[in-house]
């Protein structure tokens, strides 16, 4: 399980499956309060980091500030959410520069 970057995208790794999203499907990556439906029931799941494609609904990672990877390194949730985004920005930046280069 984890969340891996290149330079083409970005791949999440889950317990039952895997999914690979290229830079240029990302709308926005960010930290939501996620909450899950059990029966009638809504559970609060915490905060994690989530992939919103163009299209399609949100992609959750396994980046969960409670977990056991960050549950006591707030710090590094935080910074792992950060060089995602930095990825992102940087892959825009490189296509931006293509386009106007």
């Amino acid at each position: 399980m984890g969340v891996y970057v290149s330079g083409h995208g970005v791949r999440v790794l889950g317990l039952l499956g895997r999914r690979t999203v290229p830079w240029s499907e990302v709308d926005r990556i960010t930290v939501r309060d996620t909450r899950y439906s059990i029966g009638g029931l809504r559970v609060a799941g915490g905060m994690s980091v989530q992939i919103d494609p163009h299209d399609g609904g949100p992609i959750e990672t396994t980046l969960w500030a409670q977990g056991i990877d960050f549950a006591f390194r707030r710090h590094a949730f935080h910074a792992a959410y950060q060089e995602l985004r930095r990825h992102l920005t940087m892959y825009r930046q490189h296509s931006r520069n293509i386009v106007t280069g």
